[in-house]
């Protein structure tokens, strides 16, 4: 949701449309009510959902243990990486992933892989949302909604291991292609 969110703002910002005001309500009620619906849905243990945040938000006395670990992750990971190591023992055993993209690319590819793989994520956002500042009001929505979602699945690799995974992969390039594509004018 936080993610989202980030996207949301970024794109109201890039695309500045005219009713921007009702576009941030109109995106803000819809995560309210995915929100919501997602109390209903089973929870596959205690570190997911919508009270788990709300009860760790009170009971947590340190940023590692309300980031459920990644802090310790992430030192370790880089610890790791520094010292060529191959396996991120935790309090769980191993992880396959660090629950963030920077590091993941590092730790699986080196600086000589990692970095290309980085510029294949962030080059074309980043030559996107200058091309969709440049030119206020002649994208279409389309774009946005396709930028949008790319944006959000990276924002979300930040802090998780969405594209560690195939489907979040699809889902960020479907995201990326749509927001890239130009219709040709007859």
């Amino acid at each position: 949701a936080l993610a989202a969110c980030g996207a949301i703002g970024i794109c109201l910002l890039l695309f500045r449309p005219s009713l921007w005001q009702q576009t941030a309500l109109y995106n803000f009620s819809v995560l309210i009510l995915g929100i919501m619906i997602s109390l209903f849905l089973p929870q596959p243990n205690g570190s997911y959902g919508l009270f788990r945040f709300l009860t760790k938000v009170t009971e947590v006395s340190s940023f590692n243990e309300f980031s459920a670990g990644r802090l310790g992750i992430w030192q370790e990971c880089i610890s790791v990486w520094v010292q060529t190591k191959t396996v991120i023992t935790s309090a769980s055993k191993t992880f396959g992933q660090p629950h963030n993209v920077f590091i993941q690319a590092l730790m699986a590819w080196g600086i000589i892989g990692g970095v290309p793989f980085l510029g294949g994520i962030f080059i074309p956002l980043w030559k996107q949302s200058r091309s969709f500042f440049k030119q206020v009001g002649g994208e279409s929505h389309i774009n946005m909604i396709g930028y949008g979602i790319a944006l959000s699945m990276v924002i979300n690799s930040l802090v998780d291991g969405t594209l560690y995974y195939p489907f979040p992969i699809f889902i960020f390039l479907l995201g990326l292609s749509i927001s890239l594509y130009y219709p040709k004018k007859y």
